[in-house]
């Protein structure tokens, strides 16, 4: 007869032999910036778990926007290249600010097709965004609860025409907007707020 006690010896228990979801479960339980950033040092496939359940980022580019004396240094921009590959390994992220990523055009948002659960958006001061983006972006996010899009010139309102009923928030502060913009922008019916201020209508 096999010793019960000298079988369960043999039975291997290590936090690496835990599943993915559980290890996921750990991860979003953790307290501190720090232990969130060492997580995903321990090996490759804890790095994958802390990349899979990641749900915010914000660049570089978007600290000058709210400081401006930082906009005499020079900030890393964000290409297209960069926000697909990003997007590739963040893949659940729910906000996303590229606000004065100068660089960013409407083909850079082609890749926001990608990240199907993002709910708000920050764009503001990204110059080369037009309407043809935000189509893109409006199209492909069918949970986008929010936009900013404050001082992008480009932008007429036009692109948020058949939007999700979803979106309830744009601030479109100092954009380009027309009227059949903003019928574009409310086609949805879930707006709340929209800041429409320095249009100069």
């Amino acid at each position: 007869m096999e010793d019960v006690s000298e079988s369960d010896n043999n039975v291997e228990t290590s936090i690496i032999h835990l599943p993915d979801d559980c290890l996921s479960f750990i991860f979003q339980r953790l307290d501190s910036v720090a232990d969130h950033d060492s997580f995903g040092l321990t090996c490759h496939r804890w790095l994958n778990i802390q990349n899979i359940s990641r749900r915010s980022l914000q660049f570089q580019c978007s600290f000058s926007v709210l400081n401006p004396s930082s906009l005499s240094q020079t900030n890393p921009d964000v290409s297209s290249h960069h926000l697909h590959r990003l997007l590739t390994r963040f893949q659940w992220l729910e906000h996303l600010s590229l606000s004065g990523c100068t660089v960013l055009n409407d083909s850079s948002l082609d890749s926001l097709r990608a990240s199907l659960s993002l709910k708000c958006v920050n764009l503001s001061y990204c110059p080369l965004v037009s309407d043809f983006g935000i189509k893109a972006l409006s199209q492909a996010c069918l949970q986008l609860e929010s936009v900013k899009i404050s001082n992008c010139k480009s932008i007429t309102g036009v692109g948020f025409s058949g939007c999700s009923p979803t979106l309830g928030y744009v601030d479109a502060d100092s954009c380009q907007l027309e009227p059949k913009g903003i019928t574009g922008i409310i086609s949805g019916g879930g707006i709340e707020f929209l800041n429409i201020s320095g249009n100069g209508w």
